[in-house]
């Protein structure tokens, strides 16, 4: 009995697209315990398991690694040669300690230049001005984000912006940033820009060039925090957001992890946390518990061949109703052919009485002389 149950449930949530990931187990060990950041999640990218959370439905506010999205969407909607204009609007709306490439107003750049300065350098005019040339303008561009968020099956985030500097109902989760950044993964260009350390922009109409650097100092490899298995990331930082830093890893067996840290008190307790659940993820985690691509795949033909196998029964009851039903409607018809033979019946019965009564009346009545 209990061997239906689990399979029918299995097949339900794959059915339903609904993954059962299970509360990440608590994690053992003083390295994980001791992290300081106050909502976190380490995902397996391919699966989407979650290997540990803390407080990851909480509301936060993203900072920059709201730009993911952006940078997502920007690649749902434009060519990477298209050019883009810089508006006014997107260079001269920004808070003044903002990050910025400083390309002029008026000016062009490609595309793929631009999603290199949105994610290396966190260029916020860069932001705007790819959200104002996919959308129209920054608020039709925001629309889109909620939307691709629900797609994507964020429960708790709504964008205002694309460059996610601050507005008090700009927030998302650590287990919903999570499931954004796996869905940005499945795109390679944007893998390959998240994973760039350095990249030199193409000449903009203008005759600007900008040498941009990765700000991710696991990625760059330019801090005091390493990890080997580190590939890409996106680092962000308000007053209010204090520290966000999400981290992509990959180690030799092809196992890939993603680290989601908000609200961090500083960037050194961010990389320091992320360090250890790395190291949690691939060291000490027992990987038995986290399913194979291939297992989920066998999963979802078992539960096709389920429900294809239930399909004729189903068939049949819905032609059983139908039979149901076409007896009802026949009983009903026979009833009320009946009901007007019988009505005919004596309606003419009575007519014929009533003629003959006339007749006879006619024959003992006297001729007029």
């Amino acid at each position: 009995m209990k061997k239906r149950l689990a399979v029918l449930l299995t097949g339900i949530f794959l059915l339903t697209g609904m993954a059962p990931v299970a509360a990440a187990p608590a994690a053992s060990g003083d390295g994980i315990e001791s992290c300081k950041t106050p909502s976190i999640v380490l995902m397996d990218v391919k699966t989407g398991y979650v290997l540990y959370e803390k407080k990851a439905d909480e509301k936060r506010y993203p900072a920059s690694i709201t730009k993911i999205m952006t940078a997502m969407c920007t690649l749902d909607k434009l060519k990477l040669d298209e050019k883009i204009t810089i508006s006014d609007t997107a260079v001269n709306s920004l808070e003044e300690d903002a990050a910025v490439i400083g390309i002029e107003a008026g000016d062009e750049m490609n595309v793929e230049d631009a999603l290199y300065a949105l994610m290396l350098q966190s260029a916020n005019e860069i932001a705007n001005a790819l959200a104002e040339e996919a959308s129209g303008s920054i608020e039709s561009f925001a629309d889109y984000m909620n939307t691709r968020a629900k797609q994507i099956g964020c429960e708790n985030t709504h964008f205002v912006n694309p460059s996610g500097l601050h507005d008090d109902d700009h927030y998302t989760t650590a287990r919903d940033m999570a499931l954004i950044v796996q869905e940005a993964l499945k795109n390679e260009k944007f893998r390959e820009i998240f994973c760039a350390k350095s990249y030199e922009t193409m000449e903009t109409t203008y005759g600007q060039q900008f040498s941009l650097t990765q700000h991710h100092e696991m990625v760059a490899g330019t801090g005091d925090v390493t990890y080997d298995y580190v590939k890409g990331g996106k680092t962000g930082y308000t007053s209010k957001a204090k520290n966000t830093l999400v981290t992509y890893a990959e180690d030799p067996q092809n196992r890939e992890l993603l680290c989601v840290l908000l609200k961090s008190p500083s960037d050194d307790v961010a990389y320091e946390d992320t360090r250890k659940l790395l190291e949690y993820g691939y060291e000490d985690y027992d990987w038995s518990n986290v399913k194979s691509e291939e297992q989920i795949e066998a999963e979802k033909q078992a539960a096709a061949s389920t429900q294809a196998a239930q399909t004729p029964e189903k068939t049949e009851e819905k032609k059983e109703e139908k039979g149901g039903f076409h007896f009802f409607g026949f009983l009903l018809k026979l009833l009320l052919v009946l009901a007007i033979g019988v009505g005919c019946y004596f309606g003419g019965k009575a007519y014929h009485e009533k003629l003959e009564r006339e007749r006879e009346k006619l024959r003992i009545r006297k001729p007029r002389e």
